[in-house]
């Protein structure tokens, strides 16, 4: 797990596919807790399984199935007024979508940036 902490505190220094890495990083930090039905990332991989691009528009970014409930997971690396406009609605869209068809258990959402960005009224 302590590989993992480090990969999200190094996050900014990597140069190339910085969002994928991120995913990457959050989906084996989810698998590495080892308390989960099943941990679905919604990226595309190649033919060594890794994540080749990031999650698909209008799908979360990761599915996560546990006994009593199930979440998603929504990664970004916005931290400015952009993270709200970019982000806002469609996080809730999908979970409205995955609450729709997962309906035996509540869902969660785990919204994980580098900053919350707070707008001014």
């Amino acid at each position: 797990m302590d590989e993992y902490i480090e990969g999200l505190k190094e996050i900014f220094k990597v140069t190339k596919n910085r969002a994928v890495e991120l995913e990457r990083i959050v989906t084996l930090s989810l698998n590495a807790l080892n308390d989960a039905l099943e941990i679905k990332p919604n990226y595309p991989t190649g033919d060594d399984n890794e994540p080749t691009f990031t999650a698909p528009a209008n799908k979360p970014d990761i599915e996560c199935y546990y006994d009593s409930f199930n979440a998603i997971c929504e990664v970004t690396l916005l931290t400015n007024k952009l993270q709200w406009f970019n982000e806002g609605q469609p996080v809730m869209r999908h979970i409205r979508d995955f609450e729709e068809q997962n309906k035996e258990k509540v869902t969660y959402c785990l919204f994980i940036a580098p900053r919350k960005t707070l707008l001014a009224a």
